[in-house]
């Protein structure tokens, strides 16, 4: 199939077919036939509160041992606004810079190491004073 020039540039469309199709035979091969790789990775046997943290020179995250995944979660301004003047009171205090990350990530394990069992919660209240009622005595 021949390309229409395209009467502007005098150049051939760059959204037409240069070439008739390939008709299908054996020695026509599909573009991609590379096998994806596949990484096998061993479990982590270490327990997640014994898992060191190797805090390399240099700028950028520290290099965990421990597995993680990234996760979105849904929060209010009020909660975001906390964190943020938080993290800009631990900076202003100490130098160190904590992110927000860090903040929601060392609350969750205090709960986690504390063993206040949230389970029978019912709502997103009832957790807030289960942590409250905790966090008083």
């Amino acid at each position: 199939m021949s390309t229409k020039p395209n009467s502007r540039l005098g150049k051939p469309s760059i959204f037409s077919r240069t070439t008739d199709p390939p008709e299908n035979s054996e020695d026509t091969k599909p573009a991609n036939t590379r096998k994806p790789k596949t990484l096998t990775v061993a479990p982590d046997t270490t327990p997640a509160s014994s898992t060191p943290i190797t805090t390399g020179k240099g700028p950028g995250r520290p290099r965990r041992l421990e597995a993680w995944t990234k996760a979105t979660v849904v929060l209010r301004d009020s909660n975001i606004m906390f964190i943020d003047g938080l993290s800009l009171k631990i900076k202003g205090t100490s130098r160190a810079a904590i992110s927000r990350a860090e903040i929601i990530r060392a609350m969750i394990e205090a709960i986690e190491d504390s063993g206040l069992d949230l389970t029978g919660a019912t709502s997103e209240e009832h957790v807030k004073a289960i942590i409250l009622d905790r966090l008083k005595r």
